[in-house]
């Protein structure tokens, strides 16, 4: 069979990815219900043009590779294993969670997608779901995951492995649990049982996760009791300790981490009023001496480590526009902060991934017209330089927040995010999930 024969078989095989603070809203009524306009519809082919004869193909050496993928460029829903020479519309929101759900968090490999949220009718037990091409699975609780199992954040490996940290409530504390995910086997594979990481003395809360270059996870969270920052790491599969990483006399809160080489950098919101954005960096063994980043009230730092070793950070500032700031340190010498975005109105939840090309990738959520919505931005991590952001949500009638990314590694972004009413709504909603490239937004 000729080369560009055989290149137009394999490409009809491929398609659109088949694979949503406590301000969550309630699910909206069949009146509400949001639909796609054409304008937020993918380009593809409908029922009549999906399929191609062999024999047809057989007849015409001049078949256009793009036939049924994409009439105007790329494919469409982000594909990127083939160039038609112009832009295709990137595939609308998913909804995987109908309502009552909370805190989302995605994962993707180049073989599967994982989400993570809590649900709420199960006493805010962490449910999973999967896409490796064959569609989404059913929801299923993470086995063993007790009540108010929430707050998961995900975070991949290079052998296609998916880890897994979230709180529980064990007694009258909460407790960080960590579980790994074999995505060797696809959405066939197994969640390894959650294993505890504090030590149960303290309320445990809000962890987040990086992995080293071995795969190892490293873990942080805020001890709610006293409000310092805890750290714990695994070596092989067997836990340290977890040690108190910053014990400041000031309110310690809702810290980051990321890992540069053998160098674990800490980033957290220090203080009450204000809170300022701070910065530590060193191993089980100890931390330095913490950093301020900036003088101006500012929430829930986000770090990523690009390929050079080079540590990011983006934070938000918490009153006045809202800005969405960056900066980078090389070593120990922190560039100068930039604004990214601006918005008046309700402050932003950010998240920030960078890819293997050198790509930096971050989501936040800011006022629109009165609606909270989904923005995109990727950056340049040698040039520290920025594309303008893009709106990801599609829905204006009500608030997309608490939005979560990660980038596989054909540099495709995959985000999650929970849409509400309102600010004053104490209800979790749905669950949305987007496959996007920048590109293909406008």
């Amino acid at each position: 069979m000729p080369l560009r024969l055989f290149l137009v078989a394999l490409l009809l095989l491929t398609g659109c990815p088949d694979a949503g603070d406590d301000d969550s809203a309630p699910a909206p009524d069949d009146d509400d219900t949001w639909v796609p306009d054409d304008d937020d519809s993918a380009v593809g082919p409908d029922d009549d043009d999906s399929a191609i004869d062999d024999d047809d193909l057989a007849d015409d050496d001049d078949a256009d590779p793009c036939a049924d993928h994409c009439a105007n460029g790329l494919l469409d829903c982000g594909e990127t294993d083939i160039d038609c020479g112009g832009d295709c519309d990137a595939c609308p929101p998913e909804v995987l969670c109908e309502d009552g759900c909370t805190f989302p968090t995605v994962a993707a490999t180049d073989e599967l997608v994982i989400v993570v949220w809590g649900v709420e009718d199960d006493d805010l037990r962490a449910h999973w779901v999967c896409d490796d091409g064959g569609g989404w699975t059913a929801p299923e609780a993470i086995p063993t995951a007790a009540h108010s199992s929430e707050f998961a954040r995900l975070d991949t490996d290079h052998l296609g492995n998916v880890h897994l940290v979230f709180h529980e409530r064990l007694g009258n504390n909460r407790s960080v649990m960590y579980a790994r995910f074999d995505g060797g086997a696809g959405c066939a594979g197994s969640w390894t049982t959650p294993v505890q990481v504090d030590d149960g003395t303290d309320n445990s809360c809000w962890p987040q996760l990086a992995l080293d270059d071995a795969g190892d996870p490293h873990v942080t969270w805020t001890d709610r009791d006293y409000f310092q920052i805890h750290y714990a790491r695994a070596t092989g599969g067997v836990w340290s300790a977890p040690v108190a990483a910053i014990t400041t006399a000031e309110m310690s809160n809702h810290s980051d981490i990321t890992v540069s080489g053998d160098v674990v950098h800490l980033a957290w919101q220090e203080g009450e009023s204000p809170r300022l954005v701070t910065w530590a960096y060193g191993s089980i063994d100890g931390f330095s001496s913490p950093v301020t980043l900036n003088d101006v009230f500012h929430n829930w730092p986000q770090l990523a480590t690009d390929p050079g070793g080079d540590v990011h950070a983006i934070y938000t500032r918490r009153n006045g526009d809202h800005e969405i700031r960056y900066r980078a340190v090389d070593g120990i010498d922190w560039s100068d902060e930039q604004t990214l975005s601006s918005s008046a109105g309700g402050w932003a939840w950010s998240s920030l991934a960078a890819d293997d090309a050198g790509g930096l990738h971050a989501v936040w959520h800011r006022t629109e017209e009165g609606v909270e919505h989904v923005r995109y931005a990727t950056g340049d991590a040698v040039t520290a330089t920025w594309q303008p952001s893009r709106r990801v949500s599609t829905e204006g009638g009500r608030n997309n927040q608490d939005t979560t990314i990660s980038v596989d590694p054909t540099g495709r972004a995959h985000i999650v995010w929970a849409r509400k009413d309102s600010w004053e709504a104490d209800l979790p909603g749905p669950v949305l999930y987007r496959v996007v490239t920048w590109e293909d937004l406008e």
